[in-house]
């Protein structure tokens, strides 16, 4: 099970193209609700070794966006095998998105 603890709505805020972007390295993302937005839920950028699981990234509908986006930031993971673990991710866009 999932719980959510916090829910980011981007197309009400001032995030409205973007969602939060993460460049630090080891950070731990867990609980989380991050939808709307026209480019991406939720971007890594740079460092790497992020954990991200037990959220939901992308629309309620079908949207434009990339769930996630990693922009050269290696050895992430996101979700896990067990429940507590696993994410939701959609979108209209890629779910999740990897640029070098």
């Amino acid at each position: 099970m999932v719980l959510i603890v916090v829910d980011v709505e981007a197309n009400s805020s001032p995030l409205t193209t973007r969602g939060p972007t993460i460049s630090a390295g080891g950070s731990t993302v867990k609980g989380v609700a991050i939808q709307g937005g026209e480019l991406w839920a939720l971007r890594l950028v740079s460092g790497g070794g992020n954990v991200i699981e037990g959220s939901l990234f992308g629309d309620r509908q079908v949207g434009s966006s990339d769930a996630v986006l990693l922009v050269e930031s290696s050895d992430n993971t996101i979700g896990g095998t067990s429940p507590a673990a696993r994410n939701v991710v959609s979108g209209g866009g890629d779910g999740i998105r990897i640029q070098s």
